[in-house]
């Protein structure tokens, strides 16, 4: 059952075992201190309905009243439960703002900034960088403006270039790598230009072969100058393999220079279609 204080209001739920077959009992409120007096529910109902009296309003006889006798209520044994609901503090209309954390901002900013700068010096001062960067131009426009710009389009990947001598023609410069089709219909004769440059980044020597035709070491270090362009020479490479080539699909190449000159600091090597 609820019970409220008549001091400060307050309301508790008491176990009703408590009364043990008493008419009522009598306890202390835990917020205030104030005494309470509860009766039982179950004596209450019991007691029969009694109707009022009214005297006459012409009898003059004054008869002597006296207030009930209610028994001693019998002290409580157990423990009173906590109000069954507790009010809620009011909450504030505007909750403080959380703590602003500066310093993992502005490493965040140093960090993007690096990352342009790293960027912007990759895809402006290096040759494979800029290589990329017209690749990804190319993307673009075969992306949204379709029409020429979704033609083939080439990767070159996994380049190397060694010296060999050959026993007839001397010293030979050789470039090795793979060409792939990364665009979007098939495409034949892939052709890939090389070319060496010297400290100023400067073409100084310049030869293009047909992909898809690789030659052994041991040919490249025993067979004619004229074997060797014959061979780099086959359009459609080896087998056909440059033939109808479908997109996603790479081949190998090989490009080489006879009596490459000196000073040569790097190459550059492209694709070129047809």
């Amino acid at each position: 059952m609820i019970v409220e204080c008549p001091s400060c209001h307050a309301r508790f739920r008491l176990d009703e075992s408590l009364f043990q077959g008493s008419k009522g009992i009598r306890i202390r409120c835990r917020k205030c201190g104030e005494g309470i007096a509860v009766l039982n529910p179950e004596s209450a109902a019991s007691l029969p309905e009694v109707e009022p009296i009214v005297s006459p309003p012409e009898a003059t006889t004054v008869t002597d009243s006296f207030p009930p006798q209610v028994p001693s209520p019998i002290p409580p044994t157990g423990k009173m439960t906590d109000e069954e609901e507790t009010p809620q503090q009011p909450l504030d209309e505007f909750a403080p703002a959380p703590p602003f954390h500066k310093r993992p901002a502005v490493i965040a900013v140093a960090f993007l900034v690096l990352l342009i700068a790293g960027g912007v010096g990759y895809f402006g001062f290096t040759a494979s960088g800029q290589e990329a960067l017209e690749r990804l131009v190319y993307n673009v426009r075969s992306k949204w403006l379709g029409g020429a710009a979704a033609g083939p389009l080439y990767d070159i990947q996994k380049v190397t270039g060694e010296y060999e001598i050959n026993d007839v023609a001397g010293k030979l410069f050789v470039i090795k790598g793979k060409v792939a089709n990364v665009g979007r219909t098939r495409t034949s004769g892939i052709r890939v230009h090389a070319a060496l440059l010297d400290g100023k980044r400067q073409p100084v020597a310049e030869r293009t072969c047909y992909a898809g035709n690789v030659l052994t070491g041991e040919t490249l270090r025993t067979a004619t100058r004229e074997k060797i362009e014959e061979a780099l020479s086959n359009r459609f490479g080896d087998r056909l393999v440059n033939m109808d080539v479908p997109p996603g699909k790479s081949l190998p190449f090989m490009v080489v220079f006879f009596d490459p000159p000196g000073g040569i600091d790097s190459f550059r090597v492209t694709a070129i279609e047809r």
